[in-house]
């Protein structure tokens, strides 16, 4: 910020090049810093989003993660509170987890397990009452509504009301195959691999100017098997947006190409053929489209006229890049959505 100041202000005699060129430098260099720091807090929030995962359902973690961030820990009033509930809760043999620690949890200071389910605290270092700390109160009765009905109004957006469903059957995922592929890209046997038919990984471990010829083999090779309807995942851009996603830290086993992908020096991408997608759905009589949306991928509908009272049914893009970013079963996810289509218009 002083550097952009001492730019700014208006002088009789114009700044010298050299000093402003240095002054731009230093902006340059504080701003990387910047970014680093942010990274690495997004790294060390990603190993506390593992804990949470660890001890929570997943799908108990989504709806306690979309709402704003509290921001940095320190010189936060009520963080002694917190320490000393997390302390309490440990001598008592209780799983606490402080929120501000993790990416996922946004709703209370403090989530504790117990023998009733999950149970948020809101940590006060005082008693009186204002707007802010009522709106916080409704906030966690809405949320803990909804983990012990699943039902809930106002909680993503006013208005909306939103009953839970359960998966019609359990989640499958390739994380096996992933870290094989791993091992092996790292020993130089193989660097890509079909795991379902429709879904390919591939993964990057040289950082030299053969990369670009490794990429271009790897989408030779498949040429054969997945059709010009590609959707490609460059998982490192997205490494730092895994909010309610299964962390990275609990997919890949090998710490070295943990690292190395957080640091730049290993590459995912997952490739999804889009036309695998509308054949495996159109075979249960279902249209597929996809979409560039914020909030929603991917509309179903009848491919007959169907059930116009009901509409078609929306796939949020949450849902759908859990295959990409959690290297879900392809499989699994069209079978779940063929499933659910299934239930809501008969």
């Amino acid at each position: 910020m002083a550097a952009r100041r001492y730019l700014r202000t208006k002088r009789p005699i114009p700044l010298d090049k050299a000093l402003a060129a240095q002054a731009k430098e230093d902006i340059q260099r504080y701003q990387a810093q910047v970014d680093e720091y942010h990274n690495l807090l997004s790294i060390f929030r990603s190993v506390g989003d593992a804990l949470a995962f660890i001890y929570l359902d997943k799908w108990d973690i989504k709806p306690m993660a979309f709402r704003e961030d509290a921001g940095f820990i320190s010189g936060k009033k009520g963080a002694y509170l917190e320490r000393r509930i997390l302390r309490d809760a440990f001598k008592s043999g209780r799983i606490a987890i402080m929120n501000d620690l993790t990416d996922s949890l946004r709703y209370g200071d403090v989530t504790l397990l117990t023998e009733q389910g999950v149970l948020l605290v809101e940590a006060k270092s005082t008693r009186r009452a204002n707007r802010r700390t009522k709106r916080q109160e409704e906030a966690l009765d809405t949320i803990e509504g909804y983990l012990a009905t699943g039902y809930a109004k106002d909680l993503y957006r006013p208005g909306w009301q939103i009953q839970r469903r359960p998966l019609h059957k359990q989640e499958r995922h390739r994380r096996r195959e992933l870290n094989e592929l791993i091992r092996d890209a790292y020993a130089g046997t193989r660097n890509h691999v079909q795991v379902e038919d429709g879904l390919f990984y591939y993964i990057e471990t040289t950082q030299t100017s053969a990369i670009l010829d490794h990429l271009t083999s790897f989408l030779s090779d498949i040429d054969g098997r997945c059709s010009e309807t590609r959707l490609a995942f460059y998982l490192n851009l997205l490494k730092h947006d895994m909010v309610a996603y299964y962390p990275y830290v609990l997919s890949i086993e090998d710490p070295q190409a943990l690292f190395d992908f957080y640091s730049g020096d290993l590459i995912l991408l997952v490739l999804i053929d889009g036309e695998v997608m509308t054949k495996r759905l159109a075979s249960e009589g279902l249209a597929l489209s996809f979409h560039e949306d914020e909030e929603q991928s991917l509309v179903v509908d009848y491919l007959s006229p169907g059930n116009k009272e009901i509409g078609p049914m929306s796939i949020s893009r949450h849902f759908f890049w859990r295959v990409p970013c959690e290297f879900l079963s392809l499989d699994w996810f069209l079978e779940e959505i063929s499933q659910r289509a299934y239930s809501l218009w008969h």
